[in-house]
């Protein structure tokens, strides 16, 4: 009943979308061998034992609820694949960001891989919603706070049609995302790219990962599609934005010991 559970959920397919070189080739399918490559253990040898133990017994019995009302098929039923992958992924130990990644492919980017002609524009090459923003800036803001061990703020600074600018404080108090202060995108960026030592490039679209740094201020230039702002985006944006500012303080340390040792 737990495999059954496992096999009908996201997280499943998360795992053949990677693992399974048929599923965006043509038809969505796996082969029946394929399907054994999928990572599958009892309780006790989860991350989390306890955890994985109660999310069995609630996986089994929400399979025998559902059992029993297979021939109910005219009556309305409850969002059980919801319940499904909430228990699974407590089953395999995942966390927040485990989830966000395995949720941002299953709702957003497995459906815009092969769209039927009839199904118009993807969500996801639409332009990102106020609350997608709000979401990703909460994301990236968790992620990079333990890189920087202060916290960190994120506000929109400035949007356009197809381009937004979103603002990173490190260090001050934490103020809530807000967008009701952003203006105009050109007016905006103009006295910070005038402080540059190198010109902009034209197209954001080229270079969706467009930052720059003034201060304790951080900008990052992003096209405004909803892939630009999912919560796996700043995840992978977290990881990007601390290698780098990583690696530029390695610079300025060998620098400095260069010059007292000269």
């Amino acid at each position: 009943m737990v495999l059954t559970a496992v096999l009908n959920s996201s997280l499943a397919a998360w795992f053949y979308f990677h693992d399974t070189a048929n599923l965006g080739a043509d038809r969505a399918k796996v082969h029946q061998g394929e399907l054994l490559k999928l990572p599958f253990d009892v309780p006790e040898n989860m991350p989390d034992p306890e955890k994985a133990l109660n999310a069995e017994k609630e996986l089994v019995a929400l399979i025998k609820r559902e059992m029993v009302g297979t021939e109910k098929l005219l009556v309305a039923q409850d969002d059980v694949l919801s319940k499904i992958d909430r228990l699974v992924f407590d089953y395999y130990g995942l966390d927040a960001s485990d989830v966000a990644i395995v949720e941002d492919t299953v709702n957003a980017v497995i459906p815009a891989m092969q769209p039927r002609r009839s199904a118009g524009l993807q969500p996801i090459w639409a332009a990102a919603s106020p609350s997608q923003r709000e979401t990703y800036a909460a994301t990236l803001c968790k992620a990079l706070t333990p890189h920087f061990r202060m916290p960190v703020s994120a506000s929109l600074a400035a949007r356009a049609t197809d381009v937004a600018v979103l603002k990173l404080t490190i260090g001050d108090a934490v103020a809530p995302y807000a967008e009701n202060t952003s203006s105009e995108f050109n007016e905006f960026l103009a006295p910070i790219t005038a402080k540059l030592s190198m010109e902009m490039p034209g197209n954001v679209q080229l270079i969706p990962d467009l930052r720059i740094v003034d201060g304790r201020d951080m900008y990052l230039v992003k096209p405004a599609a909803v892939r630009h702002w999912l919560r796996s985006t700043a995840l992978a944006d977290a990881e990007q934005i601390a290698a780098e500012l990583a690696a530029a303080a390695a610079r300025q340390w060998q620098e400095g010991a260069g010059r007292a040792r000269g």
